[in-house]
């Protein structure tokens, strides 16, 4: 059920009762342009072994706070409702009060919020395209549909969308049927106290890499250019105190991936962030 990692995030104890858990979810059935977000969890993994623990920006060290790293769930490629069940075993057996959860493409978000869905009070999704499809290439769990599966499981009124710029106007008009408070990332550019305001209500936190301008983040599923730099998430990043968190759509194949190294320092920031 569980693969017990050979290296762990930033040398944290393994599968140890801890406040906040790290699980990976090595599932990528649902991309649909790059191929590879299996390797994300091992990517990020490596990627931290290269990073010191301590940031500076919030001058403490991830090894102080209670986390532990669970290893990857044993996913079955190819069948998403197979593999939510072994997700749902998983958190079960890990049972933990906080979760960095390691992508894998962003339909895992559905596995994973259908879970926990009874201790979301606002869901904010992070991501360059809105996820809002009904169903995508006649499948309704694919990462395009992401968004439209969580606003259904805990409630549109609960969801927030930031940095969106890769839609369509059937898309467009779906949010605002459905009253999903949305904002691209050109409203951001505008008034960047949009991350501001939705980091602070933020109890899951889902955080797809091509948010990013893929000139600083290149190897993600699908690459949309004119994204948020990383200085305007980090600028932010101080009010973020989620409960849980997920980081998908790393797609690589290489362990020397800048676009990893971005992704450990990121995760980096925001476990101190959760657990501050």
């Amino acid at each position: 059920m569980l693969f017990t990692p050979e290296l762990s995030m930033f040398s944290l104890p393994i599968r140890k009762k801890t406040k906040t858990a790290i699980l990976g979810v090595p599932f990528d059935s649902s991309q649909s342009v790059f191929a590879g977000a299996r390797h994300g969890p091992l990517a990020i993994r490596f990627a931290s072994t290269t990073l010191n623990d301590f940031s500076l920006l919030f001058r403490r060290r991830v090894s102080e706070f209670s986390i532990s790293d669970w290893g990857d769930v044993e996913v079955v490629y190819g069948d998403f409702h197979k593999t939510q069940q072994l997700v749902h075993k998983a958190l079960d057996s890990i049972n933990a009060e906080k979760y960095l959860f390691l992508g894998g493409d962003h339909s895992i978000t559905i596995m994973t919020v259908s879970y926990l869905h009874n201790r979301v009070g606002t869901y904010v999704h992070v991501d360059a395209d809105p996820d809002f499809e009904e169903s995508y290439q006649g499948f309704q769990y694919s990462h395009g549909c992401t968004l439209r599966r969580v606003g259904e499981i805990i409630g549109f009124e609960k969801v927030i969308l930031v940095g969106y710029r890769a839609t369509l106007p059937e898309e467009l008009k779906a949010l605002e049927d459905f009253g999903v408070e949305a904002y691209s990332t050109y409203d951001i550019y505008e008034d960047e106290s949009i991350l501001k305001n939705a980091f602070k209500k933020a109890d899951y936190l889902s955080l797809d890499l091509d948010v990013f301008d893929p000139a600083y983040v290149p190897e993600v599923g699908t690459p949309e250019p004119f994204g948020l730099t990383p200085h305007q998430f980090l600028r932010n990043i101080k009010y973020l105190q989620p409960k849980f968190v997920d980081i998908v759509e790393l797609t690589t194949t290489r362990l020397n991936s800048i676009t990893a190294v971005f992704a450990a320092g990121i995760a980096r920031e925001i476990l101190i962030a959760m657990n501050r």
